[in-house]
């Protein structure tokens, strides 16, 4: 199975991370997550810091977790990130928002990211219909102990993943999932502004 486990925990230490690190207001309104989640915004993120936080394993000779590639081999430019935790970290929510060069590229990692999750033993879910996007992928994988549902999406340019990591299954995933959803349509309707230098 896909590591679930592994990769709630990494969200989790981005999270502590990001709390260190002065950043914006949050772009997605605290009240679109569960009361008492900690919720963390930069407005700016990296391509490398989208590659080793997210889409690659770095600790494991870049092996792919959301993307067979580095995010700037896909064309990307720019784009900001969301973080949200319960109390407990028991469940972590992350919101990425990209901007790549062409439709087409964002497109293209919509589709690399739908591709690269069923070849590491995720299952893709059917058609995902995302008010407003030009096009949608849902994933999923689960273990006793832990479950993982991302979704991506894109409108024009801009390419919007987010994934919600749970420790407990059997914990309301559908409504997890649902928020998930809500949050990319959310995104998909208010595109990300390059912050001032």
């Amino acid at each position: 199975m896909f590591r679930t486990t592994a990769l709630a925990a990494a969200l989790a230490a981005s999270l502590m991370l990001f709390t260190a690190v002065p950043t914006a207001a949050q772009k997605m309104p605290k009240a679109l997550y569960p009361a008492g989640y900690t919720v963390v915004y930069h407005a700016a993120y990296s391509n490398i810091d989208v590659d080793c936080n997210w889409n690659l394993d770095c600790t494991q000779s870049d092996t792919p977790v959301f993307h067979s590639t580095t995010v700037e081999q896909l064309g990307r430019l720019g784009g900001s990130v969301q973080i949200a935790s319960s109390a407990d970290g028991s469940v972590t929510f992350v919101l990425l928002i990209s901007q790549y060069g062409t439709n087409a590229q964002a497109q293209a990692a919509v589709a690399d990211l739908g591709t690269t999750m069923l070849t590491h033993n995720g299952v893709t879910e059917p058609t995902v219909t995302i008010a407003g996007a030009g096009g949608a992928v849902a994933a999923r994988d689960q273990t006793s102990t832990s479950a993982l549902y991302s979704v991506a999406a894109y409108q024009g340019a801009e390419e919007v993943e987010a994934a919600v990591a749970f420790q407990r299954p059997q914990d309301a995933p559908w409504k997890l999932r649902q928020q998930l959803r809500q949050h990319v349509a959310w995104a998909v309707q208010h595109p990300w502004q390059k912050p001032a230098q």
